[in-house]
């Protein structure tokens, strides 16, 4: 229960700080925080975890932001399901991986928004688009994952580690 409700802090401090404060810095693209939190969760907890994170970080960018309603949502679910297939296989210590799938991820969502947004209206100006929004977006993405894919794995540490001293004792067993 409790890595439930840390997990829903999580989503709307991650909503709040790339929809409000990361717009009034100085970047030439904002990352995609949300996109990073649900490629943590996926990486470091697994499928289910991933996919729930992703389903409601996208939702919640979806009911406020809302050209494709449900895009993001399925997007990120799929994201979340992808990186939550790794959780056996890598180490959650490593950033490296983590920044790969966090910039592969987003650079699919942005070129699968281009394709569903842009290109069903009739806007073909891809390189402008490419220049403009994909690469500032994806390289901002990939740089911000390094900090906020380390406070994400302190939390999840913190977590396990409450969890594991809740099962091995004795006066808190059900």
């Amino acid at each position: 229960m409790r890595r439930r409700i840390v997990t829903a802090i999580l989503i709307i401090l991650t909503f709040v700080i790339q929809t409000s404060f990361l717009g009034m810095l100085p970047l030439p693209g904002v990352p995609n925080l949300l996109l990073i939190l649900t490629v943590s969760m996926g990486f470091m907890r697994g499928r289910q975890t991933g996919v729930l994170t992703g389903f409601f970080s996208g939702l919640l960018l979806d009911l406020f932001y809302p050209n494709l309603f449900g895009f993001s949502a399925l997007v990120f679910m799929y994201a979340g399901f992808l990186t939550g297939s790794l959780y056996n296989v890598f180490f959650d210590e490593d950033i490296k991986l983590p920044m790969l799938f966090a910039g592969t991820s987003d650079l699919a969502y942005n070129l699968l928004y281009f394709l569903a947004d842009f290109a069903l209206h009739r806007r073909f100006d891809f390189q402008t688009y490419l220049r403009s929004v994909i690469l500032p977006e994806l390289v901002a993405t990939v740089i911000f994952t390094i900090l906020f894919y380390r406070i994400y794995y302190v939390v999840n540490k913190y977590l396990a580690a409450y969890e594991l001293e809740e099962e091995q004792s004795p006066w808190l067993r059900r």
